[in-house]
């Protein structure tokens, strides 16, 4: 499809610019012969006096916003802080210099915690409520009305993958305190651009997030979970580029950017041959071929070039006037003739 789209392009610039014949004749309403696939909409007043219709934004998946957040269930390599009050020896057996901290605690790759006196205890699953009261309980055996105060210093075991285009994390370890899909995006630097796909994979589904909606307030309310997965696309865009009678033909970055400053880094018209009434811009959308005219004739419509923004892919075309294109072909013929053999 693409490929089918290059050769109309290729086709509409090569007919372009033999449409204008001399420079005091301006472009003809379809620079193609009729039944042309491509339309042609002058760039004037018109084209800029609707109200610029809002952007669709897709709200996010309800199942997703109205998901229950889990409790923070303990896992393998997190750090706890457990405190038995009236009891240092238990709080920090190695002395209030120990280092990493005084009374932390990590849980071992099996789900496994060791505790003084109480042994070895599976905390993988628990929360550190069901912990404390599980140590509680078996610290009773030694202990009359042990106070046990159970909190998670840090986490190890719980993460949201962010995967694709994300450039400066590759994780969000998760807490107890939970994590918005906007704050997590917030934290992983991600600022949207055009074209972006977003998606959040959990227990083997895949939702569709719009960018804008993701980082919206709505997106404060949808809750990231252990294992979900972030996945961003971004799409490389392509060049648009500059040709004709401008001082340096260039390809470009479009986004953002207005046909005015995309002539302005051309360096501007041929003055010798460039015909400011047949500045050309070539899109191509879906199955369709557009062709933009802007008549630049009268300097005043240069402000409807301030105003046109340009999309990946377009080709600005400045044709040349007739003189020069006439002056060209003499040239051209000349050159034909004084190299052919004769009989």
């Amino acid at each position: 499809m693409f490929a089918h789209r290059s050769w109309i392009l290729t086709g509409c610039l090569l007919l372009l610019q033999a449409c204008v014949t001399t420079s005091s004749l301006h472009p003809p309403t379809s620079p193609l012969s009729e039944g042309s696939p491509l339309q042609v909409i002058d760039i004037n007043a018109e084209l800029f006096a609707g109200t610029p219709s809002a952007p669709n934004v897709t709200p996010l998946p309800a199942e997703l916003l109205q998901a229950e957040v889990p409790p923070y269930r303990l896992g393998a390599h997190d750090l706890l802080y457990i405190t038995v009050w009236d009891y240092p020896e238990l709080t920090a057996p190695g002395g209030t210099e120990h280092e990493g901290g005084a009374n932390i605690r990590q849980i071992d790759a099996r789900g496994i915690l060791f505790f003084p006196f109480v042994g070895q205890l599976r905390a993988e699953g628990l929360t550190t409520l069901q912990l404390r009261n599980l140590l509680t309980s078996k610290l009773t055996r030694f202990i009359s009305e042990p106070q046990v105060d159970v909190r998670l210093a840090q986490s190890r075991s719980h993460r949201v993958v962010l995967g694709g285009d994300f450039l400066d994390e590759s994780t969000l370890m998760l807490s107890q305190q939970p994590l918005s899909l906007r704050e997590g995006l917030i934290r992983a630097r991600y600022e949207p651009a055009p074209g972006d796909a977003l998606q959040l994979l959990r227990d083997d589904q895949a939702f569709e997030l719009d960018p804008a909606t993701a980082l919206s307030a709505e997106a404060n309310t949808l809750y990231l979970q252990a294992d979900d997965s972030l996945i961003l696309t971004r799409q490389r865009p392509r060049p648009a580029s500059v040709v004709g009678e401008v001082v340096h033909p260039i390809s470009l970055q479009a986004v953002g950017l207005s046909l005015m400053e995309a002539l302005q880094a051309a360096g501007g018209l041929r003055q010798e041959s460039a015909d400011p009434s047949a500045i050309w811009v070539l899109r191509s959308v879906d199955d369709a071929s557009l062709g933009y005219r802007l008549d630049a004739g009268d300097p005043r419509r240069l402000m409807f070039a301030e105003q046109f923004k340009l999309q990946p892919g377009d080709v600005i075309l400045v044709g040349a006037t007739g003189r020069a294109r006439w002056s060209r072909a003499v040239t051209n013929l000349l050159k034909n003739r004084g190299g052919a053999t004769p009989p």
